[in-house]
């Protein structure tokens, strides 16, 4: 695996989510590009059927033309990704995908369904999550763990938490169509690596889901998988 480097821009920081993957999935960034490509006409619809606030619509039209140049790569062309009625992207048969946005910053990543059954990727700026959500945030292990933590760890420790639980949900859900709470999920952290486990018994298969993060200095970045069985 390639040294994970840091750097104080989050365009530069987020390009480290690409060493966070295994062979075979495949991961593209947003560039200024994106911002003003064309939509495909079926999401040139869904858009103007809906009225987004500006920052969602701009959200919606660089993930759409990453999505698209990310399928390419698997052999999908002209492709409408418009999303399901639970709001998750509704990928073509024989792949799986996994969309992240933070503030000007967007992430795709897609994979074959042969190799991986489940992938999420997020990205989150360290601090957004405040403090004030972290029981909503954290199972009751993790809060006492975070509770022992310095204040200077803190921030880092539940964005890291936010995030990779959002990973897991993404990867979960269209396998399982269950809508997760925080803190149904407990997750075990170590050296760049996490695991998860359902703290309730009927949440399907996040005993098996194993994940990475990496801390820069202004973005947490996260992934995790399912290998396809």
């Amino acid at each position: 695996m390639a040294r994970l480097l840091s750097d104080s821009d989050p365009t530069a920081e987020a390009r480290n989510l690409k060493d966070l993957l295994p062979g075979g999935v495949h991961v593209f960034f947003s560039e200024a590009r994106h911002a003003g490509a064309e939509l495909h006409p079926a999401e040139h619809d869904f858009l103007s059927a809906r009225r987004m606030q500006p920052v969602r619509e701009r959200e919606f039209r660089t993930g759409r033309a990453l999505a698209r140049e990310a399928l390419t790569r698997l052999g999908v062309a002209d492709f409408a990704l418009l999303p399901a009625e639970t709001r998750e992207p509704r990928w073509p048969a024989g792949i799986v995908g996994s969309i992240s946005h933070c503030e000007g910053v967007c992430a795709v990543a897609v994979a074959a369904s042969t190799q991986f059954s489940g992938l999420g990727i997020d990205l989150e700026y360290i601090g957004r999550i405040d403090d004030a959500i972290a029981d909503t945030v954290c199972a009751p292990e993790e809060r006492r763990q975070l509770d022992e933590l310095p204040p200077s760890s803190r921030r880092q420790r539940l964005s890291l938490l936010f995030s990779a639980k959002e990973s897991v949900f993404k990867a979960l859900f269209p396998l399982t169509r269950q809508f997760l709470d925080f803190d149904d999920v407990s997750l075990t952290i170590g050296d760049g690596r996490f695991s998860a486990r359902a703290v309730k018994p009927d949440v399907q298969k996040a005993d098996v889901l194993h994940g990475r993060f990496f801390a820069a200095p202004k973005l947490i970045l996260t992934a995790a998988w399912l290998p396809a069985a």
